[in-house]
């Protein structure tokens, strides 16, 4: 079975659990060839008029500004695309789509007729927000909130027996792209003050960072503080960036996103979404609790739910819903309160003076790693070696831990929350 992931940050291929391909739509067209994904990235502050980056978010068949004997439209470029990260695949077997829940009808059968010109066997078209959201503890007024190269998404879900994904809100303003422009400037501003080199005035240097930034991004978000290095004529420069100087450089994206998931009690992020410096902080500030979905996760709900939904359907099925696993929810309290529990893959474990997060049964810390938790007087606290802890992305500073605070231990996450049992 295939698994194609078309969130344009990063278009992934995964056959049987294993990723095969994972890059962003980035395609830099010439004449008579197409380079798709990092290799075009590494020409998009080189050559950017001959760098697209909108054909996924498109999806449509509007000319291209460059266009060339391979492709003349955005449609053409996601069949080449599609083509391309194919080509080594069987690709006769059952494929699954799995699009932002922002993605239109006519957008969907655009993209169905696509793949099936380019040899794909596509059997099921799957919401991103209602697949990875399926094994989560969840509240009642959910959205779940992503990120796409053009867009950010806040995405409505609806609770019962399923967790169901009914619209998908584009917050156009707060996507990758623009995102990323802001980063950029950010990172030139620091070069500016501390080496008088604008990276910026000459394209070479501009393009190391915003590669450097793209890494960071495609691996898994922008750590607290990390350097970035421009080699140019001879002379390396290196400058530390901090996540607090990337957030307030966008601080008015961030608005309009925190703006767009009021009236929600709980929202969950996907890792897309949590590289995006304060979000998380700034939506617990208004009283809402915060979750970040793993793509991992919801790779493991297609390969558990798929057989079921590809029997006895004979044509290509829209998939907006999942049978939920049984996890209690989240249930909102006041900001004082304590967490009652730690979750972890879906699975909540009640909190008790003297465990350690190895115990929890989704985690595989090693043995070497000495961090528990303590409840006492003075509340919920982590403790032992803390340090290489971080709480909602920053530092561990021993203090009390609250319902919605999510902690990343040694590289794996949980999330403090209150279960009403």
């Amino acid at each position: 079975m295939l698994v194609i992931e078309t969130n344009d940050i990063a278009i992934t291929l995964t056959q049987s659990g294993r990723v095969l391909y994972q890059e962003p739509a980035l395609a830099f067209v010439e004449k008579k060839n197409i380079a798709f994904g990092f290799d075009a990235s590494r020409q998009s502050r080189l050559h950017p008029r001959q760098t697209e980056d909108q054909f996924w978010y498109r999806l449509n068949e509007e000319p291209l500004g460059t266009p060339s004997d391979v492709a003349r439209n955005q449609a053409d470029l996601v069949y080449a695309h599609l083509a391309k990260i194919t080509e080594n695949v069987d690709r006769s077997d059952d494929t699954i789509l799995v699009t932002p829940s922002s993605t239109s009808p006519e957008q969907m059968s655009l993209l169905l007729g696509i793949a099936q010109a380019a040899g794909l066997n596509v059997r099921l078209i799957i919401d991103a927000a209602a697949v990875s959201s399926a094994d989560l503890a969840l509240s009642r007024r959910t959205a779940f909130v992503d990120i796409t190269m053009h867009a950010a998404v806040v995405s409505t879900l609806e609770l019962n027996d399923q967790v169901t994904s009914t619209d998908g809100a584009e917050v156009a303003e707060a996507g990758m792209r623009s995102l990323l422009e802001g980063w950029v400037d950010a990172v030139a501003d620091r070069f500016i003050d501390q080496t008088r080199f604008d990276p910026l005035r000459i394209a070479a240097t501009e393009q190391q960072v915003f590669d450097q930034l793209i890494k960071a991004v495609d691996q898994g978000g922008m750590p607290p503080t990390f350097g970035v290095l421009i080699d140019h004529a001879g002379e390396s420069r290196r400058v530390d960036v901090t996540a607090e100087m990337l957030k307030n450089k966008n601080a008015r994206r961030l608005d309009k996103l925190v703006e767009a998931a009021r009236g929600f009690d709980h929202v969950v992020l996907s890792e897309y979404a949590k590289a995006m410096p304060g979000l998380g902080d700034r939506l617990r500030a208004e009283g809402v609790s915060v979750e970040v979905a793993s793509r991992e996760a919801a790779r493991q709900t297609i390969d558990r739910e798929s057989a079921a939904l590809l029997a006895g359907a004979p044509d290509v099925r829209h998939v907006a819903a999942f049978s939920r696993t049984p996890v209690q929810d989240v249930e909102t309290t006041p900001s004082e309160a304590r967490p009652t529990h730690l979750l972890r893959g879906g699975v909540a474990v009640a909190i008790a003076s003297g465990m350690d997060f190895r115990s929890h049964p989704s985690s595989h810390l090693d043995a070497g790693v000495d961090t528990g938790i303590n409840a006492g007087a003075n509340g919920v606290v982590i403790t032992g070696a803390t340090h290489a802890v971080s709480i909602n992305e920053t530092a561990y500073a021993k203090q009390a831990v609250k319902p919605g605070d999510v902690v990343r231990v040694a590289g794996e996450t949980f999330q403090f929350i209150v279960v009403d049992v």
